[in-house]
């Protein structure tokens, strides 16, 4: 009889402990450590679509391009900085005057982007934001600097709310 209710007991906690474990699904952080224009949007597409909150790391360099993200993504946050040691002088997103360097996209859900040292320069205008233009996203900056030229109205950060 004693042996049953050991039996039982080891099985009470072991359905308790895979319950447990259904319930409680760690998130994750992935980390992007780029050194190309190519990288920077395959991490940022990457980091749209993974469910979690991220970071993307810039080696020194200038990293030429008009970059997006798109993410239907709720209650995440995505970092974009540069690498540890480099500040916003050693690390360029430049827009080329083509179009704005860096859209956000987050189909009405809470996203918050982080941006830390970093300069964002040439964004061409479109619609008044040539840097960067985003939905529904929270921005914070740390020691980015905007470099903006042949834009009518300069915004530098433009939130738009739905």
């Amino acid at each position: 009889m004693k042996q049953f209710k050991n039996i039982q007991r080891s099985i009470f906690i072991t359905f308790i402990l895979a319950i447990s474990g259904m319930i409680v699904t760690p998130v994750y952080a992935s980390e992007f450590h780029v050194t190309t224009s190519q990288e920077l949007q395959t991490a940022l597409s990457t980091a749209a679509e993974n469910n979690q909150s991220d970071s993307i790391f810039l080696a020194a360099g200038i990293y030429k391009g008009n970059f997006r993200m798109n993410t239907e993504e709720s209650d995440t946050s995505i970092t974009i900085q540069a690498e540890e040691g480099l500040n916003a002088g050693n690390v360029i997103l430049d827009g080329e005057e083509r179009d704005r360097v860096l859209l956000i996209d987050s189909d009405d859900n809470k996203l918050n982007v982080f941006i830390k040292y970093l300069t964002i320069k040439m964004g061409k205008e479109v619609l008044v934001r040539g840097c960067i233009y985003d939905q529904k996203v929270m921005l914070a900056f740390q020691t980015a600097y905007f470099l903006i030229m042949k834009v009518l109205l300069v915004v530098a950060m433009y939130i738009k709310q739905k």
